[in-house]
């Protein structure tokens, strides 16, 4: 059997208390993310794993170093292997009328955001983040007989379109 020699990546989304605002990096690199808003994630080292990656990732990106991160779905194409988690902090964020609330120490050059669930379908979006939000969301009992994490197959990025 040939080795897997694709990308490992994580990403991941923290939720407020009540699940109305979600954590969310807007992207300069690669090229084809640029401009678009994402989960906050990046490469699996070697020898790592991926829970250990993606709380790195966010303490690195987001500046907080939480434990408590839950792998709700792998999304697999012929370049790529994608490890998403979510987690939740125990307090509810107050947006008032603004669309994004910049309250998250950056310390990456990629600006993070606490965005309002329901104003999601107003900022750019990567395209399989919508659907990764709202799988993350509904819990490990979405769909009936299913738990996580989740395997999908999906075509290979960089996406072209909307």
């Amino acid at each position: 059997m040939n080795p897997d020699t694709r990308m490992k990546f994580v990403c991941g989304f923290l939720f407020d208390k009540n699940k109305k605002s979600v954590v969310l990096i807007r992207k300069n690199t690669p090229s084809w993310q640029a401009g678009y808003m994402n989960g906050v994630g990046g490469w699996i080292e070697v020898g790592e794993e991926p829970f250990d990656t993606m709380r790195r990732e966010f303490d690195e990106e987001a500046g907080m170093r939480l434990d408590g991160w839950k792998h709700f779905c792998t999304l697999n194409n012929k370049d790529a292997v994608i490890h998403w988690f979510v987690d939740r902090v125990n307090y509810t964020i107050d947006h008032g009328h603004e669309k994004m609330t910049s309250v998250i120490r950056v310390t990456s050059p990629e600006p993070v955001y606490w965005c309002p669930v329901d104003q999601l379908g107003t900022l750019d979006l990567i395209p399989n983040t919508r659907w990764l939000i709202v799988m993350a969301m509904l819990g490990s009992d979405a769909i009936q007989g299913n738990v996580w994490p989740y395997d999908i197959w999906e075509p290979s990025m960089p996406y072209t379109g909307s």
